[in-house]
């Protein structure tokens, strides 16, 4: 039989999902990893089991045993910019590990954006219990990672006053990259619309939010909330920098050693090269199988923006008028590559 501790010492069983008063845990190793481009519900677990443990024993055994500072460091991004593609480069085999999109986090960062929440102590608790389980290898030194989604960049602060030690990332675009990323598709635009409306009241204490907003409005605030906590958080943890995704595609040689370097990774300049000239980019980060690079990108943005160019005006004006009282920085600090982009810059 299991005992907790076991649960604590190596990644061969994953907590997948709260569940009620449960944590639902699957099977592991580190080939299920490798090729589980994500680790919420579509996951390629070991095998097909899964075991539901209670939540309560584990967050006592993890306050009475467990001491030290959590390891973990965090790749926070404001999506469709390049958040794959980065946290597979980063994950060599035996030298790093990268969690790509825990469902765990996720589901915090979604219960602490319903309405009413008062930040209980329970909620306290599975976070801490959470990143503490992200804690974990298959090897000695060398970094855990952890690719977010973008639910939790607006519990940054909680999981970085948990990790304060650690080096972390954060990757963007400027706004009209941005807005050309997230609005390309009647899909793209309902997946901005249903996460603006799931984490509408986390929004708000940021950006001003309302019924009334366009879809290019929406996401306008969307990118201005996300791009706020950024610049506060790097205020306050001088371990997170900055990434502009553009360099990321366009010199991402210059990028990954960067990243890496950043990040605390092990590497060779050989290796950085391998992985640019290799399948990881000349195929679609999310989905192997198809053939996408940086030039398919681009053509792919400059086809759209005639087509966007109604949506970019309503955005552009909206962020004219929130920033107004409350203005943004002219570039996010602390980058990687460079200045960094001006924020508002136009393409």
């Amino acid at each position: 039989m299991m005992q907790i501790k076991e649960l604590f010492e190596r990644p061969d069983k994953y907590l997948l999902a709260f569940e009620d008063a449960q944590g639902v845990f699957v099977d592991m190793d580190r080939e299920a990893y490798n090729r589980s481009i994500f680790c919420d519900m579509r996951i390629s677990p070991k095998s097909k089991q899964a075991l539901k443990i209670a939540i309560a024993p584990l967050c006592e055994f993890h306050e009475k045993n467990v001491q030290a500072m959590p390891r973990v460091s965090f790749i926070f991004h404001v999506a469709h910019c390049g958040s794959t593609l980065l946290a597979r480069a980063l994950d060599l085999k035996e030298r790093s590990i990268v969690y790509r999109e825990p469902l765990t986090l996720r589901q915090l960062a979604v219960e602490r954006a319903s309405a009413g929440f008062k930040t209980p102590q329970d909620w306290d608790r599975r976070t801490r219990l959470a990143v503490q389980l992200l804690d974990r290898r298959y090897f000695d030194g060398g970094p855990a990672i952890v690719k977010a989604n973008v639910p939790v960049n607006f519990i940054i602060s909680d999981l970085l006053d948990i990790t304060p030690s650690q080096p972390s990332i954060v990757l963007y675009f400027p706004l009209e990259h941005y807005l050309l990323a997230v609005l390309r598709s009647p899909n793209h635009k309902k997946w901005v619309a249903s996460v603006v409306t799931e984490m509408q009241h986390e929004i708000k204490k940021r950006a001003p939010l309302d019924k009334k907003l366009s879809i290019a409005q929406a996401a306008a605030a969307l990118w201005w909330a996300q791009i706020k906590t950024f610049h506060e958080v790097m205020l306050t943890h001088p371990t997170v920098a900055s990434l502009n995704a553009e360099d990321l595609f366009d010199t991402p040689e210059r990028a990954l050693g960067g990243a890496f370097n950043h990040m605390q990774v092990e590497h060779t300049d050989e290796e950085i090269c391998g992985i640019v000239r290799g399948d990881l980019f000349s195929k679609y980060s999310k989905n192997p199988s198809v053939d996408f690079n940086n030039a398919s990108r681009l053509a792919r943005r400059a086809a759209l923006k005639d087509s966007l160019v109604r949506e970019i005006e309503e955005a552009r004006s909206w962020i004219a008028n929130a920033t107004a009282a409350d203005p943004l920085p002219a570039r996010l600090g602390r980058s990687l590559v460079g200045e960094g982009p001006e924020l508002l810059m136009q393409i």
